[in-house]
């Protein structure tokens, strides 16, 4: 008998462990899409909203492609802060909103576990998350950027943050 409930401890345990390690921590991440492996993207802008995409890595402009992604204590959710631009990725809640980067605006998103170290982007108290699809109507021709969408449960909308 002292065996089973040491067992369903340690089971109890391992379940919990997993279960904390999908919490992300404040920090400085690279924001990887699953679906393709490009990562998020702002550059600095002269007149707001400049342009949030996800592409592949660059060294050459690696500042870029760093996030700072923090929630304070009473925050509804986390804010997203590019380190190379100071903007801040920011979005109406609404379905098809792409998000963007703005000096002066914030918007607070939900980070959810996906499982497998994935996670979901999403909208409070909507149930809309981040999805990476290509913009075809984009000025410079298409490019992948992040827009509110419903959950599909596909690899566009799950992401991995990678601590830097």
């Amino acid at each position: 008998m002292a065996f089973i409930n040491l067992l369903r401890f340690v089971v109890t345990v391992s379940a919990l462990t997993v279960a904390c390690s999908q919490t992300l921590a404040n920090g400085n991440y690279h924001i990887k899409n699953v679906r393709d492996g490009s990562f998020a993207h702002s550059l600095s802008g002269v007149t707001p909203p400049t342009l949030i995409s996800f592409r592949n890595f660059s060294s050459a402009e690696a500042i870029n492609f760093l996030w700072r992604v923090s929630k304070n204590v009473g925050d509804s959710g986390f804010t997203f802060i590019n380190v190379g631009s100071g903007n801040t990725a920011a979005v109406t809640n609404q379905e098809g909103a792409q998000i963007n980067g703005f000096p002066n605006i914030t918007t607070q998103f939900a980070i959810e576990s996906a499982g497998n170290e994935d996670f979901v982007i999403k909208s409070p108290n909507v149930d809309l998350l981040w999805a990476v699809i290509s913009d075809i109507n984009f000025k410079f021709g298409p490019e992948l950027v992040p827009f509110l969408e419903p959950a599909t449960g596909g690899n566009e909308e799950k992401f991995q943050f990678i601590a830097v």
